[in-house]
């Protein structure tokens, strides 16, 4: 098995509920932390759905 090259920081981020000042709540994402991962991309395509072009690309991470 070859070594990952660890090449993309990726953000981990959990939901926070915050006091919205009107009684309610409202919910942001707050960063919690950095990893880093190997990404690459995978096959993609590329059609046309109603006149638009609208491309797929899949990623391994």
């Amino acid at each position: 098995m070859a070594r990952p090259r660890l090449n993309r920081p990726l953000v981990l981020e959990g939901a926070v509920r915050l006091p919205d000042g009107a009684g309610g709540v409202t919910e942001v994402w707050e960063a919690r932390g950095t990893l880093w991962a190997e990404v690459s991309a995978r096959t993609g395509r590329e059609a046309e759905a109603e006149g638009v072009a609208v491309a797929r690309a899949g990623y391994r991470i």
